[in-house]
């Protein structure tokens, strides 16, 4: 299914004020969504004006995603905002790899 201009112009709105939200900086969210610098001033005054490329389109589709899981998985908006930032204790992240000769 195809989406209108409008409709990826709202999922852009939507990324950029999730990775806002996550305490993403300027120079984070242009790397995360493959922008220029301008690109992204631009998107934050007129979005209208500014094209999306399939690149940039295809990471704010992962943003909104990660975003939906996290919805899914949290009640609280600490964990979902602050996420990257929340310790893990987990063995699994912690763990060394194990070599295999």
């Amino acid at each position: 299914m195809e989406l209108s201009q409008n409709e990826r112009l709202t999922l852009v709105k939507y990324a950029l004020s999730v990775l806002d939200g996550w305490g993403a900086s300027n120079h984070q969210t242009e790397a995360i969504l493959d922008l220029s610098q301008e690109q992204h001033a631009r998107l934050k005054v007129t979005p209208a004006t500014v094209p999306v490329g399939p690149s940039t389109f295809e990471r704010v589709h992962l943003i909104v995603e990660i975003d939906g899981l996290l919805r899914t998985a949290f009640e609280s908006s600490h964990f979902i905002n602050n996420f990257i930032n929340v310790r893990n204790n987990s063995k699994a992240f912690n763990a060394t790899p194990h070599r295999t000769h």
